[in-house]
């Protein structure tokens, strides 16, 4: 069973997880913009990541509910890395998704040393125009404090159209249970978003690197993923019909990410 806790770093307060194979290296986990804590579906999380905890010690590390409102990307990196230094974390393979991605690429390019693979997924290194408007539109809802515009808004764009339909009475169920704080954290966590900037440092990355994306995804495009790979000498692979959480909704995703892992 998955293990939780909270780490007050020297900026905000860092939320975690873990489980799998006590003693192997370590897999680092940085979850994407949520619209609820990601610790809050330990289990589902540990179940989803199985393959990778027979192999490895699995973290995941996510901001706590109490999010400054002048965070940065470069902050929760720096925050981040507190956290692992205090449960001792070092040479781990690191996963970011979405958000969690442009965290672990700055993590990456400033404590190189203690990352020895990434994995990229659904991210960018800039957010282009549309994905602006995109997160302008998303913080809009959370500051009117419309929780169902706003899942349904964040579903329509992070997931199929199939995958959107089929859970749209789960989304509603969502938008209609957010709390003042879930709305303060999503608006806080979704503007600094906007800070990313890794654009002209890539080429520094010297790990391994993996970027997977997927066709249809309408938040950062397969070419900007693709240029991402391009940019650190990764592999890069592509799914087909699948959008933004293809890191949910492709069947075998984690064994190609642990096939990687595994070759590298």
């Amino acid at each position: 069973m998955a293990e939780k806790g909270k780490i007050q770093t020297s900026f905000m307060e860092i939320g975690y997880m873990t489980f799998g194979k006590k003693g192997a290296q370590p897999f680092v986990l940085l979850p994407g913009l949520s619209l609820k804590s990601v610790l809050g579906m330990a289990e589902f999380v540990e179940r989803e990541y199985r393959i990778i905890g027979e192999n490895y010690e699995c973290f995941l590390f996510e901001p706590g509910m109490s999010v400054p409102e002048d965070i940065t990307i470069e902050a929760m990196a720096e925050c981040t890395k507190e956290a692992m230094d205090e449960l001792g974390i070092k040479d781990f393979v690191l996963m970011g998704v979405s958000m969690g991605g442009m965290i672990a690429q700055e993590l990456t390019l400033r404590h190189p040393e203690m990352v020895s693979k990434l994995i990229l997924c659904s991210t960018a290194d800039h957010i282009p125009e549309s994905s602006r408007e995109l997160i302008n539109k998303w913080i809009g809802f959370a500051e009117n404090r419309d929780g169902i515009g706003l899942c349904n808004a964040f579903a329509e764009h992070v997931y199929t159209k199939e995958y959107a339909e089929k859970y749209s009475a789960a989304f509603e169920m969502l938008g209609k249970g957010m709390t003042e704080a879930e709305f303060e954290r999503f608006q806080t966590l979704a503007g600094c978003v906007k800070s990313l900037g890794t654009t002209n440092r890539l080429e520094q990355i010297s790990c391994p690197v993996f970027v997977i994306a997927g066709r249809e995804d309408r938040i950062f495009s397969a070419e900007t993923q693709k240029c991402l790979a391009e940019k650190t000498r990764g592999e890069y692979c592509l799914y087909e019909h699948y959008a933004h959480a293809v890191y949910d909704e492709a069947p075998d995703i984690k064994e190609k990410i642990l096939n990687w892992c595994m070759e590298h």
